[in-house]
């Protein structure tokens, strides 16, 4: 304890507020620390609190539930984690309505780390504050408002002890606390990581600066960060995706289940987050999964754990109003037992599906070897699965796995779509990314799980920079298939404001002659207003301005020979996004190596900024494309949809002119049209 607080103490135990009393200001002097030392409060025996104990709680006030620039944190000493000790408040007069409200943090110990309410006169412990929200299968440093109802006492003075008896250093034994107040009349927290995460969300998200990169008709979050989509479903008349997220930073870390909501597919609704890692089995992360509707109407999530050592298993959760999930008692549902020859710390990604009116799921897993394998599980009981069979395996993906598979039924064949990790190839336009998604074409027995490829060879589904872990509705009209847009191991620019991934537009998908077309879905051109034509070039020509717009052409590219031909996209002053033909080649190119900020690839990840699909004109020597832009990211259908080249980029302030080139040889720009987003569509 300092001098200056032990001068001035004596002062102080002489006044009492009066609480819960109308109109009065009851209060316990710098209950909420802000004076940024232990003013108003008096150390009485050892060195957990000093002036030392009071932290600063700069940029992780909000993730640490901290209502004000300090709070009081008796871990403070970093040569000495096991200092006790302890501390009294000023005096304060109970009323018959007081109500004590305060943020309390760690103190794993009851016994040891406790706020006793003393009365002044008498020195009798009247009753012990303790953190009952802290949660042993997942602690953390929040602190959560909790309130205790004073009432009883009413007439008496008394005053606070903070009690920290806890000499341990293995973690949270410790007292974290801030914002003591009598005037408090909201809601204490519920005490569950779901809550912490849905709270963190209400307060800073409405803090986040304006992105210039953040999408206008793009699922994306509304704060941190998501990759893998999740749990695509249509239930009860609406449509559900979830994905991986971590609401705390835009940055890959402790996975939760983020949840957004449609009518329509383009306009998504943020729910509540529907999963957080808060039991033993999913401590380290509740992983990517899917989505099914029970016999019984609810909604349920199949999900990988990930527990102590990084062991995954595949648990559940239900609901029945679509928002608010419970864990399965009998979790984990798919256990490590289960996991047929994949490595017990790479079995994750269930997507389930229904066939012949059953509930099946494919899992994928990384072989004890080289190479990853796809598994088959079948629904047994309301709350268990059993295991099928392996459906397929293959060592292209070396010391990878088959992330996120997905099973659909197209044009009568059996199609498994997986994102394999680290197919790389030298082939023109094959494989050129860190991560992929790819797709087979089949036969499935569902008594075995086997799977048999018509080829056996992998075919990948898009040939641009950002897409992995696809989500497919199928709708038994319609497959619809949306994927994240974004891509591991480089930096992501956006993440300065507070956001970091984003979802593809959703995707109609078809089979044709063991080929998968993909074309957006017909609801997109209700976004865009009327098209503006624009007139046939031969040679350079200005189409318009656009971040977020939509450009349909085709290029007659029989004359270009060895020349190219094609878009700038996100063009300004001296950069843009080039999409274009290369005669020389026989391919298009997405080219975004001088296209604003730099994305970087991590250390040991080549990248050059430029992507490849080999593609033929058709009978008339037309290349058609039709571009999506949405102020950081552009989708390309080629042909019909039978390409797609997805990307994001990062364009400069003002970089938002669209227009056609041709260098090195003759083309034209023909039946080309300009669609802009119309405001409020």
């Amino acid at each position: 304890m300092s001098r200056r607080l032990a001068l001035i103490m004596p002062v102080l135990a002489l006044s009492a507020a009066s609480c819960g009393q109308a109109k009065e200001d009851c209060r316990i002097v710098n209950g909420d620390f802000e004076q940024g030392d232990l003013t108003g409060f008096s150390s009485i025996e050892g060195t957990a609190f000093s002036d030392a104990a009071i932290t600063v709680a700069g940029s992780d006030a909000m993730r640490i539930n901290a209502s004000g620039d300090f709070y009081l944190d008796t871990s403070h000493s970093e040569s000495d984690l096991s200092a006790t000790g302890k501390m009294d408040s000023t005096r304060f007069k109970i009323g018959q309505n007081t109500r004590l409200t305060m943020s309390l943090g760690a103190m794993k110990n009851p016994d040891l780390c406790h706020i006793d309410l003393i009365d002044a006169e008498t020195g009798e412990t009247l009753l012990s504050i303790t953190n009952r929200l802290f949660n042993e299968n997942s602690p953390s440093r929040r602190m959560r408002v909790q309130s205790t109802e004073l009432g009883q006492f009413a007439g008496r003075e008394c005053f606070l002890r903070f009690v920290d008896d806890d000499g341990g250093s293995d973690g949270y034994n410790y007292i974290l606390a801030d914002d003591i107040r009598f005037d408090y009349l909201g809601e204490d927290d519920d005490g569950t990581l779901v809550g912490d995460a849905n709270s963190y969300i209400e307060k800073a998200a409405p803090e986040l600066p304006d992105s210039p990169y953040r999408h206008t008709y793009h699922l994306m979050p509304e704060i941190g960060w998501m990759n893998d989509l999740n749990g695509f479903i249509y239930y009860e008349g609406a449509y559900h995706m979830f994905y991986q997220h971590n609401p705390y930073s835009p940055a890959w870390d402790l996975m939760h289940w983020g949840h957004a909501v449609s009518t329509d597919l383009l306009h998504w609704e943020t729910l509540p987050v529907a999963l957080a890692p808060d039991m033993p089995y999913d401590l380290n992360g509740c992983f990517s999964g899917g989505a099914f509707v029970g016999e019984d109407g609810s909604l349920n999530l199949l999900y990988t754990a990930v527990g102590e050592g990084g062991v995954q298993q595949q648990a559940m959760a239900t609901s029945y109003d679509g928002v608010n999930f419970s864990k399965r008692q009998a979790n984990p549902v798919i256990d490590s037992s289960m996991r047929g020859e994949s490595r017990i710390t790479d079995f994750r990604d269930p997507y389930c599906f229904l066939h012949d009116g059953d509930v099946y799921a494919v899992i994928g897993g990384k072989n004890e070897g080289p190479g990853g394998s796809v598994y088959l599980y079948k629904q047994t009981g309301e709350a268990s699965f059993a295991y099928v069979g392996k459906s397929y395996s293959t060592t292209v993906t070396g010391d990878g796995m088959l992330e996120c598979p997905n099973y659909v039924s197209l044009g009568g064949k059996d199609v498994i779509i997986t994102s394999p990790q680290s197919v790389r190839s030298d082939e023109l336009g094959e494989f050129q990314n860190l991560h992929s998604v790819a797709y087979l074409v089949g036969e499935m027995d569902f008594s075995t799980g086997e799977f048999v490829p018509d080829v056996d060879s992998l075919q990948e589904l898009d040939k641009g920079f950002d897409f992995y872990a696809t989500q497919i509705l199928d709708l038994g009209d319609r497959q619809i298939l949306m994927a994240w847009m974004n891509m591991w191991s480089r930096n992501y620019p956006s993440a300065v404001y507070g956001t970091a991934g984003e979802a593809t537009l959703p995707r109609e998908i078809t089979l044709v002659d063991g080929h998968i077309y993909q074309k957006p879905i017909e609801e997109v051109d209700t976004l865009f207003g009327d098209p503006i034509s624009v007139p046939d070039a031969s040679s350079s020509a200005f189409i318009g301005n656009g971040a977020a717009a939509r450009v349909k052409c085709k290029i007659n590219v029989s004359s270009l020979g060895s020349g190219k031909a094609g878009l700038n996209l996100f063009e300004g002053t001296g950069e843009a996004v080039k999409v274009y033909y290369d005669g020389s080649l026989g391919a298009l190119v997405f080219d975004r190596s001088n296209s604003g900020l730099e994305i970087k690839s991590d250390a040991g990840v080549e990248d050059d900024g430029l992507r490849y699909a080999v593609v033929s004109p058709d009978e008339n020597g037309d290349i058609e494309l039709d571009c999506f832009l949405d102020k950081s990211s552009i989708e390309v259908f080629v042909n019909g949809g039978y390409l797609t080249m997805s990307g994001i980029a990062y364009p400069s302030e003002g970089s938002d002119g669209i227009s056609f080139f041709a260098d090195g040889g003759e083309a034209t720009l023909h039946d080309a049209s300009l669609y802009l987003l119309e405001e409020g569509k």
